[in-house]
């Protein structure tokens, strides 16, 4: 221990035997140095229970007590214990049975469990939302975000020709409605509860120099050149009380390229007053944008087709990068996963940098590289294929000087290996050589 009791009872003890004795153990016999040996052990139980008469009073806080204790404060609450093995959860629980009883029940604490107990993300989705039902009177409206993605309506009967939707299917975001399933282990029912864990932690890898291909418009993310599945950064909040259902890009997992690709776009006063400061068009023009405030444009080609049936429309497509960047949503997969030109670069999970420039949202594209001999074609300058870990370079290849650098973040079980993850816990550890010679003097008094 960096305590050094184990060293001060030693010499203690050691100093209140005769001299005489102590002589006689140095000797160069068969039985030399087994007074010290036991001396020792004595000392090591003596630094024992000084630390625990120096530990009593922070033993009475679930924060600061040993191990040890743990049990007989959640014997104090009436807490059913999770397993030993568990000991970090275990303390949490206890730590926080007051907190949980007074939430119990509300979807909010159950999501949190998932992350106290387990220290993973997750996600808990009701059963009975995912049953098939006849919608009545009495039912919300169901607003522009219904439905995720491809917007199959609460309760209704799926659209077989969406891919998106089946992508979707049996996880936490799936648009899917389910007859009841009565079994005890059945997932959809009234009283059913699912819970959805991702295992795997999103690792940030900074300025990483990409692989390339040699031809200056196709690189990996992975500087070795392999494909890897790119994750999303976890973004739950540290305040619970601020607390809402996490959104596919709130969370640790792999990025699907449709859900990098998301992108949905709304008109509001805001959105025309940043126009008009950057001067992609005039207060003039800016009035023409009243008629399309507030509208949900769910993508790209929405946007441009209204912004094209407009008198300035010239003005308003030649400006379309501008509109793009300032109308994109919040809630929508481009906007987190992405740098938008708005935002820290560090709140983006993937983004690339290519010598000064970073391509931003509105022109960058999602698509899949896994054959890239031939680019496809695209309005875009870089396409990124996340399920892959691979992005190019469209309009024009890029030169062998100019610098590239990438940011991305990976999935690993946990902070072991050469990974990017901080190792403040092996670096700043004291090796603890005492407790070797306890055992080395045991083992030689033993024999």
């Amino acid at each position: 221990m960096i305590d050094q009791f184990e060293t001060y009872y030693t010499e203690k003890l050691w100093g209140m035997i005769p001299e005489v004795y102590r002589h006689e153990d140095g000797l160069d016999t068969p039985n030399k140095g087994v007074l010290r040996a036991l001396v020792e052990i004595l000392a090591a139980q003596a630094a024992i229970v000084r630390r625990s008469q120096d530990r009593l009073w922070d033993d009475q806080f679930i924060e600061l007590c040993n191990e040890w204790a743990v049990p007989y404060i959640g014997e104090l609450l009436g807490t059913r214990l999770l397993s030993a093995q568990n000991a970090r959860g275990r303390r949490v629980d206890v730590a926080k049975t007051i907190y949980y009883r007074r939430r119990k029940g509300t979807p909010r604490i159950l999501e949190e469990l998932i992350a106290d107990i387990s220290g993973w993300d997750g996600k808990m989705t009701e059963g009975f939302q995912r049953l098939v039902r006849a919608r009545h009177g009495l039912d919300p409206k169901p607003t522009a975000f219904a439905g995720h993605f491809s917007g199959t309506m609460p309760g209704g009967v799926a659209d077989l020709r969406n891919t998106r939707a089946a992508e979707l299917a049996d996880g936490p975001f799936e648009e899917y409605h389910h007859t009841p399933d009565m079994r005890r282990q059945g997932r959809y029912g009234i009283t059913k509860l699912n819970f959805f864990l991702y295992k795997l932690s999103a690792y940030r890898v900074e300025d990483a120099t990409p692989f390339s291909l040699g031809d200056g418009r196709r690189f990996t993310f992975d500087p070795s050149g392999r494909s890897i599945r790119l994750f999303s950064q976890s973004k739950r909040p540290d305040d619970w009380d601020n607390w809402h259902s996490a959104q596919a890009w709130e969370l640790a997992a792999p990025i699907p390229c449709r859900l990098l690709g998301h992108a949905a776009y709304q008109i509001s006063d805001e959105t025309m007053q940043q126009l008009v400061a950057i001067g992609s068009i005039t207060p003039a023009q800016s009035t023409e944008l009243v008629v399309l405030r507030g509208v949900y444009f769910k993508n790209e080609a929405a946007l441009r087709s209204a912004l094209s049936s407009l008198p300035s429309a010239a003005v308003f497509v030649a400006s379309i990068g501008s509109f793009l960047r300032h109308s994109l949503v919040a809630d929508c997969g481009k906007r987190a996963l992405l740098p938008d030109g708005i935002a820290a670069p560090d709140d983006s999970s993937v983004s690339v940098m290519i010598g000064a420039n970073t391509p931003t949202a509105e022109h960058i594209a999602a698509g899949n590289l896994h054959n890239w001999a031939a680019l496809p074609a695209s309005d875009k300058n870089t396409l990124i294929d996340p399920e892959h870990g691979r992005f190019a370079a469209i309009d024009a290849a890029i030169a062998p000087n100019v610098p590239v650098l990438g940011t991305y973040h990976y999935g690993f079980s946990g902070k072991i290996g050469a990974g990017t993850h901080n190792r403040p816990e092996v670096e700043n550890t004291i090796p603890d050589i005492i407790f070797d010679n306890i055992k080395a003097f045991v083992k030689k008094f033993l024999t």
